[in-house]
């Protein structure tokens, strides 16, 4: 897979997981523009776990604020494995 091929199946991941009816791209604020809860966005990220047989160090879940930030760590995640 290429870094744009990961960077689409992450956004596809996410309107499934979250039946999000705003526009997903690399811009887009998980929370604020997403209006995800707490519970949404750990279920979301559970699936692009199990989508991606990885796992998102929780250190890193801190930094993720965009569709963007998610992408460059799981990205880094699955060059590090």
């Amino acid at each position: 897979m290429t870094i744009n091929e990961i960077k689409k199946e992450i956004i596809n991941v996410m309107e499934e997981s979250t039946e999000t009816e705003v526009e997903i791209t690399e811009q887009t604020h998980i929370i604020n523009d997403m209006s995800l809860s707490s519970v949404e966005t750990m279920m979301m990220i559970s699936d692009l776990e199990d989508r991606f047989c990885i796992t998102i160090p929780s250190s890193e879940l801190r930094n993720i604020r965009t569709v963007e930030d998610l992408c460059d760590v799981i990205i880094h995640v699955l060059l590090t494995q």
